[in-house]
């Protein structure tokens, strides 16, 4: 079976040899070697073949011989143990500056999107039944003349202009978010401003809360689950929390202002009687 682990000693997922049976599939395996065996004859007969497994692993444990693991969170065939935890908590950073791009990077990787070719030199032939399989216009990586016309059409030069503004406007605000929603908190704690707070709080648990999930998920499953696909929805509620935070600061900002105005005003009144 092809399958992927996380390797604790890299900090990556790597392919799994073919001889070992992949955590995922272990149950499947177990059901197979059950019914070679000849133990699903009846359903007398497996199911007190699994209680004579299930005792004499217990009957291990209670002997010492073998060694039981302290398993924190359950989830089917995986498990996050106290070990998992600390992984984790290494692979945060991590998979926030994968998960959250550079201007540079995001302008490089969605520049020309329209004119998308394929990665590697295919054959003629083989390309030609891709593209009448998936009935799009596939373009081969040796197609210059091609890719160069449709590079040089308006809309690409459109996609360009707007792929370059989002880079440089709208993605940075995803890295100042974070430091901006905790000091529009604080300012809100601070005037007992609650239910501005409240949503800023719960934003900013839930995106962080969604990136931990799914660094979760690369540890314990290998499966390269932190990916933007799978974090778009937090985007949006980046973005939220920072004209959030944003408003809340601008708004204290101006009420401070607003004071110190008025102090000076009255002032000169109270001098002047």
């Amino acid at each position: 079976a092809s399958s992927r682990y996380f390797n604790v000693d890299s900090m990556q997922i790597i392919k799994q040899d073919s001889i070992y049976i992949p955590a995922s599939h272990f149950e499947w395996y177990w059901i197979v070697s059950l019914k070679r065996a000849g133990y699903y004859a009846d359903a007398k007969k497996v199911a007190d073949y699994q209680r004579l497994i299930a005792r004499k692993i217990n009957e291990a444990i209670s002997d010492g011989q073998l060694e039981k693991r302290k398993i924190l969170v359950s989830m089917g065939p995986y498990f996050i143990m106290k070990q998992d935890v600390v992984t984790i908590l290494k692979m945060l950073p991590r998979n926030y500056i994968n998960r959250f791009y550079t201007p540079n990077h995001f302008h490089k990787s969605f520049m020309t999107l329209a004119v998308r070719k394929s990665r590697v030199e295919n054959a003629p032939e083989m390309e030609k039944r891709w593209a009448a399989a998936l009935n799009v216009n596939y373009i081969s990586a040796n197609d210059n003349v091609t890719q160069k016309m449709l590079m040089n059409k308006l809309v690409n030069h459109f996609w360009n202009l707007v792929v370059k503004l989002f880079s440089w406007l709208v993605v940075p605000l995803f890295h100042l978010t974070t430091p901006l929603a905790f000091l529009a908190i604080f300012l809100c704690i601070k005037n007992r401003v609650w239910h501005r707070a409240l949503p800023l709080i719960v934003m900013i648990i839930g995106f962080w809360t969604h990136l931990a999930m799914l660094t979760a998920i690369d540890v314990v499953v290998g499966y390269k689950a932190s990916n933007h696909a799978y974090f778009l929805p937090s985007y949006a509620i980046i973005i939220a929390a920072f004209f959030i935070s944003l408003a809340v600061i601008v708004e204290y900002l101006r009420a401070d202002k607003k004071m110190h105005l008025s102090e000076r005003t009255v002032a000169p009144d109270e001098s002047q009687k």
